[in-house]
């Protein structure tokens, strides 16, 4: 049983007849003797892993844990996978992606004056005023996970570079955090956003080089997290958030951790291709869901995943509707957000010319790769630095994001920022 409703619990026989089961939350059978693995997961990240050899009168009881990320038993001071886990005091205990959760909360920390998120970070993370970044910051955090690495975890974070290409091109200067919140495995980087669209890139000879499609907007923090492995994989959110303490004129009836956690779980849910079966999981979803002044990136990721849903039949033709509701709150309060304007445009085609024209003649960037494949199809070549980006998404990411190794790789990231 996992303590999050929106995990998947799968089970899988490893010998003939090969059987699989799976289930949301929970699952009990009863099973022959054999060999079989469980996987408990969020989306497409499993978080426990249990191989078992079964005999006849056997009864197992499989307990998930939050798996032996390095990076995590640092942040957590346990030496030991453990069961669960507490960052946030207002969240309570979790399973399930903490580190996508505890990442973006090290990422907004900096503005929290208000104290409206956790005390666990208090001393760890430096204290800033938004107004110093025109109330528009880009706030980035690099973390390092694995052990493997050929220098370790801490030469890897002090190699990473990062720069934005936007003219003028602006470097971010990463500062690893104090030792005492994940053994020097994280690094900040704060600077004003230099454009409501641009690019921005991650570099490192141990890790290539990451490009990502990010936006930012009036009176929001644009916070953008990376985790890195040695086995070449990593992870990445974004996050359009709400600056703690700024009066905002429309009310959200949810606390900004919970609010912060059920974004970074829609994001998982997206990439896993669950995010329309679990909208109802919590009432908090339901709002993100709908566009409703939180974050309108996971409102770009519902409206894609609801049109996947009514085209496989798992959504009913009735809840088409609901597609006019988020694209229209999402021009309505997300104009300048680009995925906003391609979502409305695919919604309502007797805008699209005025809408994607003016995304073309400007070169903004989306941040999803739906929106980037939508935005191409209909520039019909007339974007050649979208349709490179395009074309070299890695496979099953949601983001506009290209990844590069080695150095003459590297190179070519170079110049096609340089080409913008």
């Amino acid at each position: 049983m996992a303590r999050e409703p929106q995990s998947v619990v799968v089970l899988d026989r490893l010998d003939p007849p090969y059987d699989h089961w799976s289930k949301a939350h929970e699952l009990h059978e009863t099973v022959t003797p054999g060999a079989y693995r469980v996987q408990i997961r969020l989306g497409s990240d499993v978080y426990c892993h249990a191989e078992l050899q079964l005999r006849a009168g056997d009864g197992v009881e499989v307990i998930p844990h939050l798996g032996d990320s390095p990076l995590l038993q640092d942040l957590l001071h346990e030496r030991e996978p453990a069961a669960e886990a507490v960052v946030s005091e207002s969240i309570g205990p979790i399973q399930a992606g903490v580190l996508p959760t505890v990442l973006p909360i090290i990422g907004i920390k900096p503005f929290d004056h208000t104290g409206e998120l956790t005390d666990r970070l208090q001393g760890l993370v430096p204290r800033l005023d938004p107004e110093a970044f025109g109330e528009r910051p880009l706030s980035l955090v690099l973390a390092v996970d694995g052990n493997d690495w050929p220098d370790g975890a801490s030469r890897v974070l002090r190699s990473a570079t990062a720069v934005t290409a936007a003219s003028p091109v602006d470097r971010l200067p990463i500062a690893p955090l104090p030792e005492a919140l994940a053994g020097g495995r994280i690094g900040l980087a704060v600077v004003r956003a230099p454009a409501r669209s641009f690019l921005l890139r991650i570099e490192s000879p141990y890790f290539g080089s990451i490009a990502l499609g990010v936006a930012s907007l009036d009176r929001r923090a644009t916070v953008v997290t990376l985790t890195v492995r040695p086995d070449g994989s990593f992870d990445v959110s974004q996050n359009l958030l709400r600056i703690p303490g700024l009066q905002y004129q429309e009310p959200v009836a949810i606390s900004y951790t919970r609010m912060l956690r059920d974004l970074q779980l829609g994001q998982k849910l997206f990439a896993g291709g669950e995010l329309y079966e679990h909208r109802h999981s919590a009432a908090e979803m339901m709002m993100l869901f709908y566009a409703k002044w939180t974050d309108p990136i996971l409102s770009c990721m519902a409206y894609f995943a609801l049109i996947d849903a009514l085209e496989d039949g798992r959504a009913q033709k009735h809840e088409a509707g609901v597609l006019d509701v988020v694209a229209s709150n999402l021009e309505r309060y997300f104009h300048d957000l680009p995925d906003a304007r391609i979502v409305y445009a695919l919604q309502n085609p007797e805008r699209a010319v005025a809408l994607l024209s003016e995304l073309i003649a400007l070169e903004e960037l989306p941040v999803l790769s739906r929106s980037a494949t939508a935005l191409e199809r209909y520039a019909q070549g007339k974007a050649p630095r979208l349709r490179e980006l395009a074309s070299r998404v890695v496979p099953g990411q949601p983001w506009l994001l290209t990844w590069s190794a080695g150095a003459s790789a590297a190179a070519a990231e170079r110049q096609l920022v340089a080409t913008t």
